[in-house]
């Protein structure tokens, strides 16, 4: 079983050299970056797309009080709030070169 680290939520200054280091473009590196925070978000939009059917289904069976004091929704939304933002995973995983990219050659 492969262990998750957590990634911090908390913003920090970032060294701007080693963000540069691997492209040698500020710009660049940002792009990449800001790719790959948009799969990753992607991915988890579509996971918690797939768990909130579990809970469309129980709330039209429901009425509205329970729909309000529903104990699981509440724990669901404070757990996905918790998790790392896609943008830190992103910078983490092009610090640790964990992100493969390619330039365009235009001629």
């Amino acid at each position: 079983m492969r262990m998750k680290k957590k990634v911090s939520n908390e913003i920090k200054p970032q060294n701007i050299e080693l963000i540069t280091d691997k492209t040698k473009n500020i710009y660049k590196s940002i792009f990449i970056i800001s790719q790959r925070a948009k799969q990753i978000n992607t991915a988890i939009k579509h996971k918690i797309d797939d768990e909130l059917k579990d809970f469309v289904a129980r709330t039209d069976k429901n009425d509205l009080n329970e729909i309000c004091e529903d104990s699981n929704q509440i724990e669901f939304s404070v757990y996905n709030e918790k998790k790392p933002k896609p943008y830190m995973r992103a910078l983490e995983e092009f610090q640790k070169n964990q992100i493969l990219f390619h330039e365009k050659i235009v001629e």
